[in-house]
């Protein structure tokens, strides 16, 4: 069953809103350490989801057939870490988290983990979101489920499980960051580009496991690898500002991809 999932903005509002109260309480570093320097602020990383429908392409398509698509409607993330890159005027900044584990990719409000960044103007920032295949069956990388409908209206259960090391980029514009405010850094997945190249008749040849098209190393592998290879470049980044005094704002700033496709501001 499909969770219907808040607008962007909502879920951003709703991140913003709980920020200014976990900040009020409680600033650490990545060490997990009170924030002691009165110049740095906190910066809090999350990954959620978006445009989770996309219509495939197929050969032959008869005039009254359904347009085939693929929906997910389901995904868990295990993030090894995130990673920011940055520039300053004087030299460059790196700034890396811990674990964040079991993401629910679809939540309204997106699982959170934070790390120290000195103020001031930054230039050239990248954000990376850092796999590390597991042995642990139950925390691999990145776990998502959905359904293809057939042009003849058939619906099949879809299953991705990916379990390779890999690093998603998206790089930034610049950004000012002050003492009296916060970052938040979301990284959104869209779902659309993940499956770019994949054709409805490639989904109707895959193999089937119990009745599910399971997309893994081991099965199906040319659809787990343009998955693999779309992952790369299928996000993007908002930086949002946070604090006390400080109306929120939004840099709205884009990964290496530059179709954000519905829900977009």
């Amino acid at each position: 069953m499909n969770r219907p999932m808040l607008p962007r903005f909502a879920q951003v509002m709703l991140l913003i809103s709980i920020l200014g109260t976990v900040y009020s309480c409680k600033k650490e570093n990545s060490n997990g350490d009170p924030k002691v320097n009165a110049n740095q602020s906190m910066v809090s990383f999350s990954l959620m989801a978006t445009n989770t429908t996309s219509t495939l392409s197929l050969n032959a398509v008869d005039a009254n057939a359904t347009s085939p698509a693929i929906n997910f409607n389901t995904g868990v993330a295990n993030i090894s870490r995130f990673k920011l890159e940055a520039s300053t005027a004087n030299q460059k900044f790196e700034v890396r988290t811990k674990k964040l584990s079991k993401i629910d990719l679809f939540a309204a409000v997106p699982s959170l983990v934070t790390a120290a960044l000195d103020t001031g103007v930054y230039k050239q920032i990248e954000v990376k979101v850092e796999f590390i295949r597991s042995a642990d069956r139950s925390a691999i990388p990145l776990t998502m489920t959905g359904a293809f409908t057939a042009a003849n209206g058939n619906v099949i259960p879809v299953t991705l499980e990916f379990n390779q090391d890999l690093t998603i980029k998206a790089e930034t514009n610049n950004i000012t960051l002050h003492n009296n405010s916060d970052l938040l850094a979301l990284v959104q997945l869209n779902l659309t580009k993940i499956v770019t190249g994949i054709s409805a008749n490639e989904l109707n040849a895959a193999t089937q496991t119990n009745g599910t098209i399971m997309i893994s190393e081991s099965s199906n592998s040319d659809l787990f690898n343009k998955i693999k290879s779309n992952l790369q470049n299928a996000a993007k980044t908002e930086l949002h500002h946070q604090g006390k005094g400080k109306d929120d704002d939004t840099d709205d700033n884009r990964g290496n991809g530059n179709d954000d496709g519905p829900g977009h501001h």
